[in-house]
């Protein structure tokens, strides 16, 4: 990553690792859900700092490191809520073959299928027949999981997490699924391209 800092016009330069805009947290947001949005934010809060005769702008580049796949496998699904079958079986074998601990298989099992029963419950009106596209790829490090479908456009990375201390009384409907997203996978990102849901997940499988 590199950032940059012009300020009152002078020299455009490369910050060090102690300057200003460089900080752990803005690395970290970097690796987190959502990283534009909890960027901003960080820079807006930064920026109060300036004196009010300060003229400063700042620019980010960042080039995520590029996934190639030695692994990479499709399966296409109907909107029907028999199919988690076999989405389970295909998810197994996909992980038999990635030689990857069980429990971590297990809980990224579980997120994916949360995932994909929300897309088979609600992407499409009832009584219209649809397809969720589920991919599976993997680097050797690094588990990604794309679902795709032609439904209703919906983010769920906008959905606000739930509460998980309030009871089920309290509790709103809705919401635990995004909740085991975040909470399973190192990122959550939603996309809507050419009509089409596309949910990308990420999960680091290996050091």
């Amino acid at each position: 990553m590199e950032i940059y800092n012009y300020e009152n016009f002078g020299n455009l330069y490369t910050t060090g690792q102690n300057d200003f805009f460089v900080k752990k947290k803005y690395i970290k947001q970097l690796k987190s859900n959502n990283y534009i949005i909890g960027i901003r934010n960080l820079l807006d809060n930064d920026m109060k700092s300036f004196s009010s005769k300060t003229i400063a702008l700042l620019a980010i580049r960042h080039t995520p490191r590029r996934f190639e796949s030695v692994l990479d496998e499709t399966l296409v699904l109907k909107n029907n809520i028999q199919e988690v079958s076999r989405l389970s079986s295909f998810q197994k074998a996909f992980f038999e073959k990635m030689e990857i601990e069980k429990s971590l298989a297990r809980q990224i099992r579980l997120a994916v299928e949360e995932a994909v029963v929300n897309v088979i419950e609600y992407a499409y009106p009832a009584g219209v027949e649809g397809n969720v596209e589920v991919r599976m790829q993997t680097d050797g490090r690094r588990l990604r999981v794309v679902i795709v479908d032609s439904g209703v456009p919906f983010d769920p990375t906008q959905k606000e997490g739930i509460d998980t201390s309030l009871t089920a009384e309290e509790r709103q409907v809705g919401g635990l699924g995004i909740h085991l997203l975040r909470e399973i996978m190192d990122s959550v990102n939603y996309e809507y391209i050419n009509g089409r849901n596309t949910l990308t997940l990420i999960k680091k499988t290996k050091e």
